[in-house]
């Protein structure tokens, strides 16, 4: 395999990323213009693509940077994209006059993430003609605070649908809408879980809130497979969903697609996120 196509070790072992792959390939004498060697680039520039945080790229910027990148004709790259389409490998959607080029991981993550965010949002909370503002009114007493409307109107929207997104900048009021949201349902004997990406911003919530937090790592149950201590896996899924009925996340903007496609999984309908 390694004779015929020392590229493989890029994809089959951690820690051989391309770069080395292709000094490996070099001495081994596999050609400059080799189509093993245009298409590791061009997964290789797609993977660089998603650590910057892009899902897929725009084929002529992909085609642009490989041909750069291992100093190659335009046509090659062209037909090695084409090739990784017909192996399944990457996925190619056309929108508009732009050519996407997703790695098929990607793809189908932001796919699934999708189909799972309009269940939520389809997703309505029958609340039987509860008054909610008299709820938050007597929210603002208990806790000695007093909500913009904008605040009001997302604690009302907090409890009858499936997903709701809070945004803003520094000192704009998320802290305190979260914390009125969380009183009410801890009011109406709810079970909530609070989550966020990293262990210090789950600390800041826990502090914010006054409740228990953690890591969405640590809330999906990470475990590795005994035959590949490389392989990670979550332990709670669809067929082992989340137990809660409302679900906070903290610092969705440091979420990645594919962790957010795992969290999204073991959300189970009726959860509101």
């Amino acid at each position: 395999i390694l004779q015929t196509n020392p590229y493989r070790l890029a994809d089959d072992i951690s820690g051989i990323g391309f770069l080395m792959a292709d000094k490996i390939a070099a001495h081994a004498g596999i050609a400059a213009q080799s189509p093993f060697r245009v298409e590791a680039g061009v997964k290789y520039i797609l993977n660089r693509g998603a650590l910057d945080g892009h899902t897929y790229l725009p084929q002529s910027q992909v085609v642009e940077q490989v041909s750069r990148l291992l100093s190659v004709e335009d046509l090659l790259v062209e037909n090695a994209i084409t090739s990784l389409q017909l192996e399944h490998q990457i996925w190619r959607e056309k929108q508009a006059e732009e050519t996407k080029v997703y790695l098929n991981l990607y793809y189908y993550a932001e796919i699934a993430s999708a189909k799972k965010i309009l269940e939520l949002l389809a997703d309505t909370v029958d609340d039987g003609g509860t008054d909610w503002d008299k709820i938050i009114a007597q929210t603002e007493i208990h806790e000695g605070i007093h909500l913009a409307e904008k605040q009001r109107q997302a604690v009302k929207e907090a409890m009858t649908n499936g997903l709701l997104i809070i945004t803003g900048g520094p000192g704009t009021g998320k802290t305190t809408t979260i914390r009125t949201m969380l009183e009410i349902f801890q009011q109406r004997e709810e079970k909530v879980l609070l989550a966020a990406p990293t262990g210090r911003a789950a600390k800041r919530m826990n502090e914010a809130t006054g409740l228990p937090a953690q890591t969405i790592h640590r809330l999906l149950g990470t475990s590795f497979l005994a035959e590949d201590s490389r392989s990670q896996r979550f332990e709670k899924n669809e067929e082992d969903p989340l137990d809660a009925d409302v679900i906070v996340v903290d610092e969705m903007s440091m979420v990645d697609i594919l962790l957010w496609n795992s969290f999204l999984k073991a959300v189970s309908p009726g959860t509101r996120l």
